[in-house]
């Protein structure tokens, strides 16, 4: 029977909002479930998942703004979400014509 690992974490970006991250591990085998030694490295792994995410938020959040600070209009905005998005399936389409990720 497989199972499954999940980890949840609540970050605080101030003025009483949340974010929320889970990372979820599907379909592990029983006898890896086991091996106390390989769910713990499997939980590292996902908290520093979860930890990247929030990370690359925080990140996306500073590039909506000006360098003094205020925000960026809408439309400058939705065109780097644009750019992002267009640069992002790039990639993704060239790993799936590769069959391979790179690091």
């Amino acid at each position: 029977m497989n199972r499954s690992l999940k980890v949840e974490r609540i970050y605080s970006l101030g003025d009483y909002k949340n974010i929320k991250v889970t990372d979820d591990i599907n379909e592990i085998p029983e006898e890896l479930v086991l091996n106390d030694k390989a769910v713990g490295l499997m939980r590292v792994m996902q908290l520093l998942q979860t930890e990247r995410v929030y990370q690359k938020y925080m990140h996306l959040g500073s590039i909506f703004k000006n360098p003094d600070g205020k925000p960026k209009t809408q439309e400058e905005i939705f065109e780097i979400i644009d750019n992002l998005e267009t640069d992002t399936m790039s990639k993704l389409k060239e790993v799936f014509k590769n069959g391979h990720t790179e690091n």
